[in-house]
């Protein structure tokens, strides 16, 4: 195949997290090399008419889709997916609508409440405060710096009827931009919002809901985090607050902003452990809704296995959710914050990189909480409408409960990457995992042309 590399267009002073997409770009080339494609490699800008005009005259056969911003503001990266679609050509990654949906994070949060995803609580610049409620009807105030639960009245989800009694929800509504399933007006309940049978050793795991306004603040430690801005950008320690009211949140989240992109949010900070689990496409859509079901991954992938449903069939989830990561914090002060900033990632002279290692080898006691992980990792790749690549970050709590951070749609694919790693714990080499996102790109547009074609 031809085969075109697409990545953001930088000027020479980007900073070092934006030029690591050149590292990417030169590590799927070569693995296209080794694969027997032809290949080249385009800089994206804010000029649109320039890129259509390119992909116009050559028609690539597929694109390999790398572009994290436009103009260096990646709440635009979804226009290139976008444009993509109306050119008819096929490319990997994320479908336009789970790109828009994961690169704002507080659109995201708002998306994974609904979908009774667990998110921790937070506060908008203008003031909506969040919170994550049990399905019993228990505010999970322990988000905010260990504060027990307090009773609360049932939520409901934003623009949603309530749960109870409702079957099945339209499929607009759960999978924006699915086309796997040509003719089907709604979906499953249970397939969108998998309630398992374990409260007894997950007291939060039932699907929550979110309520806001006021009263859905908790006073605590929120930690002042980027709407659209990725890499840990501006993330440090002194990102960490304590806010006793909304308007303490509000003030932080102006004064930080500037350093952050220009919007911010401030989410309750979780004390605990971290983990980055990593997706990766099978290549293959799914036969019907069946094959999206995401719950019950207690038998699932731990190193080799397929990802099974829990009543044990053999048909296999769309993704292979690839060994689970922690971030360790190795030599940090009681008193340091516990966060995976834009140092330790990029600042390679930095304390910080260098004591935050990850581990992928777990004690059996640990068995619950990396089936609870991956059970909440597919739920997300269901609901958001995933496709190619992806990684779900979590933060554990004191008492075992997991919480999603972020949606990662467009994970670094650099070789040294945590989601290059967690590929080789699973047996699979760089050209493997490349090979895969070729091959759900072009099962997307054999999927997407027969629901044109029957529609």
């Amino acid at each position: 195949m031809n085969i075109l590399i697409l990545h953001d267009d930088l000027p020479p002073d980007a900073r070092t997290d934006e030029l690591d997409v050149f590292a990417q770009a030169r590590a799927i080339g070569a693995a296209l090399d080794e694969l027997g494609h032809a290949w080249s490699t385009l800089g994206v800008s804010l000029d649109m008419q320039s890129l259509t005009d390119h992909v116009s005259r050559d028609r690539p056969d597929l694109i390999v889709n790398l572009v994290e911003s436009l103009g260096r503001q990646m709440r635009l990266a979804h226009a290139v997916p976008a444009l993509l679609d109306v050119l008819d050509l096929p490319y990997t990654g994320v479908p336009t609508e789970g790109l828009f949906l994961t690169c704002g994070k507080v659109l995201a949060k708002r998306w994974l409440a609904a979908c009774g995803i667990p998110t921790p609580a937070w506060v908008e610049a203008s003031g909506r405060a969040s919170g994550a409620l049990f399905e019993c009807g228990e505010y999970l105030s322990g988000a905010v710096d260990g504060g027990g639960p307090a009773a609360c009245d049932r939520g409901t989800l934003p623009g949603r009827d309530t749960l109870p009694g409702r079957d099945t929800f339209p499929m607009r509504d759960t999978l924006p931009g699915r086309d796997s399933f040509p003719g089907r007006d709604t979906f499953p309940m249970r397939d969108i919002f998998p309630i398992r049978d374990t409260c007894s050793t997950w007291p939060a795991a039932r699907a929550s809901t979110s309520r806001a306004g006021p009263d859905a603040f908790r006073p605590g430690r929120y930690i002042i985090k980027s709407v659209w801005e990725h890499a840990s950008l501006g993330l440090d320690d002194d990102s960490i607050i304590t806010a006793s009211s909304v308007d303490d949140a509000r003030r932080a989240i102006r004064q930080r902003a500037g350093k952050l992109g220009g919007e911010a949010f401030a989410e309750a900070y979780i004390e605990g452990r971290e983990f980055n689990l990593a997706l990766l496409d099978r290549g293959e859509r799914a036969d019907g809704p069946g094959g999206l079901r995401a719950e019950g991954l207690a038998g699932g992938r731990v190193g080799g296995q397929a990802d099974r449903r829990a009543d044990g069939s053999a048909d296999e989830l769309p993704m292979e959710i690839l060994p689970p990561a922690e971030i360790r914090f190795e030599g940090y002060a009681p008193t340091k914050p516990r966060i995976v900033g834009y140092a330790a990632k990029w600042a390679e002279d930095s304390f910080e990189y260098h004591k935050t290692p990850r581990r992928f080898t777990f004690p059996p006691e640990d068995v619950p909480l990396l089936a609870r992980l991956r059970e909440l990792a597919a739920r997300c790749w269901v609901a958001f409408g995933l496709r190619g690549c992806a990684r779900v970050d979590f933060r554990v709590d004191e008492t075992g409960q997991p919480w999603v951070l972020e949606i990662n749609a467009n994970p670094c694919l650099s070789p040294d990457a945590g989601y290059m790693a967690a590929a080789a714990q699973a047996g699979l080499k760089y050209r493997d995992v490349v090979e895969r996102l070729l091959r759900a790109a072009v099962s997307a547009r054999g999927s997407s042309s027969d629901a044109r074609t029957t529609g």
